[in-house]
């Protein structure tokens, strides 16, 4: 099992992405919940995954609270036409990991839009093939955590295959994504739709402002930091949603984006 390379500190959320942190809003007893990406600043020859990560609400030494994880690694199917995002902050004064689909073999990609956020440079590495490409942010949708990306001179890549229907309550799924941020194997967190229209409010750690996000698909997979952007799949292994957040402490619930309002974000921005 791969362990968790992000973790936010303190009594707020659980982030699986970026800086963002999030609370449930569905009732007062939940627990509260953060971003599903790893961010943070790094010593110079230091980076994700690298277990000298710092800052942001991030320490390897809360790691061991989620050893429990149910939790793999994902196999060539769950893992086809995704990518490991990384995103260099402020010119190298910070460092952000997290996951992306690749939607166009040549090169389109969408993630979201906090894993991108404040960035200066975008690295991708296909986790098909192992090849790295430098990527441009094409347009992003902040109110709804959607990022198009493009990568450069790149043609004949893997991608994904969307299922716009979604699902229902009680599906099974599982949660692929660079867990832990750490740019290895990627891992696959099995579990059930629990609701459909589930809203959350997130807390932009950069610029201070709230972010509410409406009607996400909750599930019982086991999301953690570096997950963020990854892809929901369902039981034939088709994508109803992409990772955004989660709940934090040892019963973990994680929060998609649904693949549909993933790609109308990607018709507008083709569109202009």
């Amino acid at each position: 099992m791969k362990i968790p390379a992000k973790l936010t500190r303190g009594v707020a959320a659980a982030a699986l992405v970026l800086p963002l942190t999030m609370a449930a809003v569905a009732s007062p007893a939940s627990a509260t919940t953060v971003l599903a990406d790893w961010r943070g600043p790094f010593p110079p020859g230091y980076g994700p995954g690298g277990g000298y990560g710092y800052g942001y609400g991030y320490g390897m030494q809360q790691y061991s609270a989620y050893t429990s994880l149910d939790t793999g690694e994902a196999t060539a199917d769950q893992s086809a036409g995704l990518v490991d995002i990384t995103s260099t902050l402020e010119y190298g004064a910070g460092v952000a990991a997290g996951t992306g689909m690749v939607i166009g073999s040549d090169g389109l990609v969408v993630t979201n839009h906090h894993v991108v956020e404040g960035a200066t440079a975008i690295s991708v590495t296909d986790d098909t093939t192992g090849r790295e490409y430098d990527a441009e942010v094409l347009g992003e949708d902040a109110a709804k955590d959607v990022a198009v990306l493009q990568l450069a001179d790149a043609s004949g890549l893997t991608t994904v295959t969307t299922a716009p229907g979604g699902v229902t309550t009680g599906d099974a799924v599982t949660a692929v994504g660079d867990a832990g941020g750490d740019g290895g194997s990627l891992t696959a967190a099995p579990g059930t739709v629990t609701d459909l229209h589930h809203p959350i409010t997130v807390r932009d750690d950069v610029t201070g402002q709230d972010v509410r996000l409406h009607n996400l698909i909750e599930v019982s997979s086991d999301v953690v930091p570096g997950d963020s952007g990854g892809a929901l799949l369902d039981a034939d292994g088709e994508v109803v949603g992409m990772t955004v957040a989660a709940s934090s402490g040892f019963d973990v619930t994680g929060y998609v984006i649904p693949i549909g309002r993933v790609l109308r974000v990607v018709d507008t921005v083709l569109t202009g």
